[in-house]
């Protein structure tokens, strides 16, 4: 019976290795040049099992968690907290973690570390330009403007400017600019007509506002939250209509 031993596997793998890993390319500098030493069980797993793969290339900024930048800080004693880790590339990753080939501040060089998938913060927000002429009429201000483009940019977004400052408005203006066939706005029920009148201001659609049981269909369906539980079944129409964009206040 055959018996694959890692470390002879891996350093076979090794002396031949032309891909583009940073740390499979350090590890075969370092084994050239002493050639009396032995690779470990975790370096030879790692060569045997990523030597194949293409490191996927990033060159950006990357935001992180702050107990994870908190951990960064105290493991390599920074002044403090750092708020991005720089992403040169993903040399491989597992089930919870990715192996990067990046640097922690910018005066460092690159090197590889990893870090938990959970604390890295993805930025996948799109850029957008919205034509604001249709809602001269009742223009928003500039800071509207900001939020409206960050929920069109955004699959989910939090908006959490302060009251009164016209959440609303920028709600509906990213609804209708976002070219949604559906919308479901819920909120709680003292705010169901007022939603109504700010929709209203920007177009003639048709809105629904659900009441007790009864549903009421529209572009936009406004509904209260604590009526929702009258229309989770899957036999009534109305609620089961796709939702190209949901709204909650």
């Amino acid at each position: 019976m055959d018996i694959t031993i890692p470390e002879i596997e891996a350093k076979k793998i090794l002396a031949q290795y032309s891909g583009a890993n940073n740390y499979i390319i350090n590890l075969q500098s370092y084994y050239k040049l002493y050639k009396s030493r032995h690779l470990t069980r975790s370096q030879s797993d790692y060569i045997i099992t990523n030597h194949n793969n293409t490191p996927k290339i990033a060159r950006k900024w990357v935001e992180i968690d702050d107990y994870f930048a908190e951990t960064l800080m105290n493991k390599h004693l920074l002044p403090q907290k750092p708020e991005k880790i720089w992403v040169e590339k993903i040399l491989a990753s597992s089930e919870k973690a990715y192996h990067l080939w990046g640097k922690i501040l910018e005066t460092q060089n690159l090197y590889s570390l990893w870090v938990p998938k959970n604390q890295l913060v993805i930025n996948t927000e799109r850029k957008v330009e919205v034509d604001y002429s249709p809602y001269s009429h009742r223009a928003p201000y500039d800071h509207q403007k900001v939020a409206i483009e960050k929920l069109l940019g955004n699959d989910k977004f939090i908006l959490a400017d302060d009251m009164g400052v016209g959440k609303t408005t920028s709600g509906v203006i990213a609804a209708l600019e976002s070219g949604a066939k559906k919308v479901l706005v819920m909120c709680p029920a003292t705010l169901k007509f007022n939603w109504k009148r700010e929709i209203e201001n920007y177009t003639d659609e048709e809105v629904g506002i659900v009441e007790g049981k009864k549903w009421q269909d529209g572009k936009f369906v406004i509904i209260n939250y604590d009526i929702l539980k009258n229309f989770h079944s899957t036999t009534k129409e109305g609620p089961n209509k796709l939702w190209n964009m949901i709204l909650t206040w």
